[in-house]
């Protein structure tokens, strides 16, 4: 597909195990401001529950996106800080009017693309990551307890691979009245970069050296199949979602 500059890539795969999908990508395009969203959520709280909120979640984010008349780039954070508000409120109004899981809630995590810079956004543990032909690069914030230890130092690598711990978010999107604290990064945009967004269910079944290899040597196109045929070999036991985006630029030409 292409997008306003940008061709891009999604998939969203139940797995081997799961039988709801509780993932949700979206993508839109702001015209006036010249931008281009792409964004991914990981659901929680059960059949019924986490798909209904992965999907308000991104519902919200790209109304509040597309409804921006202009962006300053100074203003950029607090800008995208009301897109993930947006998605709490969003949140709040459907635990209003649903039964739904005491669990109820999801990650989020955007890359917003604008003329020369590039946003990374995100609140729990969907990642973003950029290839810049070489080298994998996580651009995201794991809000994650485990990762608050590796940040101390309190633990090593091995030992968080392994921690019961390690899934145990730190910021969600779950409608609560609790204030949201998404991790907010912009730089400026090299359009020879390939950005992807993935829930767990891709980088805990993939690892980022294989990642960084499909994309090395691929398509996009290709590397989407590789991707999923890789997570399927190593069990696929959650849900599966990327995105894979590569920024237009003046000698590229769509076939």
């Amino acid at each position: 597909m292409t997008g306003m500059e940008h061709l891009f890539v999604s998939c969203s795969d139940p797995g081997r195990v799961r039988q709801q999908n509780e993932d949700f990508a979206g993508h839109a395009i702001n015209e006036s401001v010249g931008a281009e969203l792409f964004c991914v959520a990981d659901g929680m709280g059960g059949y019924g529950s986490g798909d209904l909120a992965s999907r308000a979640a991104v519902d919200a984010l790209i109304q509040e996106f597309t409804s921006v008349a202009s962006c300053d780039p100074a203003a950029a954070a607090s800008i995208v800080s009301g897109f993930f508000s947006n998605s709490q409120l969003a949140l709040r109004a459907v635990k209003g009017t649903n039964r739904i899981s005491s669990m109820f809630g999801t990650t989020l995590s955007a890359l917003i693309l604008l003329e020369s810079d590039v946003i990374y956004a995100n609140v729990g543990d969907t990642r973003i990551y950029c290839f810049d032909g070489e080298n994998l690069t996580q651009k995201s914030h794991d809000q994650t307890i485990v990762n608050g230890l590796l940040e101390k130092n309190q633990i090593s690598i091995d030992e968080a691979r392994a921690h019961p711990q390690k899934h145990v978010l730190t910021q969600a999107i779950t409608g609560d009245e609790i204030p949201l604290e998404p991790f907010i990064r912009m730089e400026p945009l090299n359009r020879n970069h390939i950005f992807l967004i993935c829930s767990d269910g891709l980088y805990n079944m993939v690892d980022e050296e294989f990642i960084r290899t499909v994309l090395k040597q691929s398509s996009i196109f290709k590397a989407r199949d590789y991707l999923l045929k890789q997570a399927y070999a190593n069990g696929a036991t959650d849900n599966i979602t990327f995105q894979i985006i590569k920024p237009f630029d003046d000698d590229m030409t769509v076939s």
